[in-house]
C-alpha cells in the first residue's frame, strides 16, 4: 500500500513541459530571466517546478525553438 503523501506521479514529463515552456516564452522573443520563467512554467503546469526540473526541461526543449537569451542564462 502506498502513502498517498508520500507517492507522487508526474503530471507532465520533459516533453509535455518543454511544451509548456516554449508556450510561456514571451513571444516577442524578449528577455526573461530563469526565475521568471520557471514561475511562469509553474503556472501554466499548475504545480510547483523546481529549479532542477526547470533545468532538465531547458536542456530537453529543441535548441531552434528556445530564444539564444534563454538558453544562456
Amino acid at each position: 500500500m502506498n502513502d498517498s503523501a508520500t507517492f507522487t506521479t508526474p503530471e507532465a514529463g520533459d516533453e509535455d513541459l518543454g511544451d509548456l515552456l516554449l508556450e510561456v516564452l514571451p513571444p516577442d522573443g524578449s528577455t526573461i530571466g530563469n526565475l521568471s520563467a520557471r514561475e511562469a512554467l509553474s503556472r501554466a503546469a499548475e504545480r510547483q517546478i523546481v529549479e532542477e526540473e526547470y533545468s532538465a526541461v531547458r536542456g530537453w526543449a529543441d535548441p531552434q525553438a528556445v530564444p539564444a537569451h534563454l538558453m544562456d542564462l
